[in-house]
């Protein structure tokens, strides 16, 4: 959350990130529409379903 500290991230929104970094998977099923600014990994974006 250091990170993203002048976007809204929720608690919620966190743990996806942190979950999708330790398994690998860039596939997020959000409905969060400023999800698209956050990058796993080395700067990798998620591929986001809705």
């Amino acid at each position: 959350m250091d990170q993203y500290q002048d976007l809204p991230m929720s608690l919620a929104d966190a743990h996806l990130v942190a979950i999708a970094t330790e398994f690998i998977c860039p596939r997020i099923l959000t409905f969060d529409a400023h999800f698209e600014v956050y990058r796993w990994g080395k700067q990798k974006t998620f591929e986001i379903v809705r």
